[in-house]
């Protein structure tokens, strides 16, 4: 019974995928065509992909969705997961206050600073840019919230018997705290990824129209 629940939910899930293959491989009489007609007449009909490169400028919006979106995921990554790695295995002065501010904030809709955003990328000049577009999305907070869940469970006693080997900080870091959390890694790294591709406000707040 589960297995047949498990096959049903990976139908249901890729089924889209598969139809959206299938539909592009048609041509316009066969996806209009009643009864529905499940499978194209000929499978090696590319020309709905020729036609998409040829009169659109497909390649290069392709191009600047996926330099965004990874550069956005990376750094967001990066900065996540040193921040992450302060809160949780470091005491400092203001250190509550600034987590619960991080957590304040992930309350607040994007929708809602949109605006904001978009009139601070104008003043500092870097409205349709590339830096303009990734400059309010380098850093997240819900990744550094997610990256210091993850890091505080780990225990202590690995890190100090990394500084007693005699490991500096960026080394423990490098080699005894991200290979315990590449899930949390491999987590924000799609969330980030996933956000910047088809959230259109996020994108938008770096752009003029």
């Amino acid at each position: 019974m589960t297995t047949l629940l498990v096959a049903c939910g990976a139908i249901t899930v890729f089924f889209p995928f598969f139809w959206m293959v299938v539909t592009s491989l048609k041509t316009a009489p066969e996806i209009q065509r009643v009864p529905l007609q499940i499978f194209p007449d000929r499978w090696a009909n590319l020309d709905n992909y020729r036609e998409v490169f040829q009169r659109e400028s497909f390649g290069r919006y392709l191009t600047n969705s996926s330099l965004i979106s990874s550069v956005s995921a990376l750094s967001s990554l990066v900065v996540s997961s040193l921040a992450g790695y302060g809160f949780a295995k470091f005491r400092f002065p203001g250190q509550d206050v600034f987590f619960f501010a991080i957590i304040g904030i992930l309350m607040v809709p994007f929708q809602s600073v949109v605006v904001p955003l978009y009139l601070w990328v104008n003043q500092v000049g870097l409205l349709d840019t590339y830096l303009g577009i990734l400059a309010p999305d380098l850093v997240s907070v819900f990744g550094v919230f997610l990256m210091r869940q993850a890091i505080e469970v780990i225990p202590n006693d690995y890190i100090d018997a990394a500084r007693i080997d005699g490991c500096s900080e960026f080394r423990i870091f490098t080699r005894v705290i991200l290979p315990m959390v590449k899930p949390a890694m491999a987590t924000l790294l799609i969330i980030k990824t996933l956000q910047k591709w088809v959230v259109r406000a996020v994108v938008m707040s770096g752009l003029k129209g």
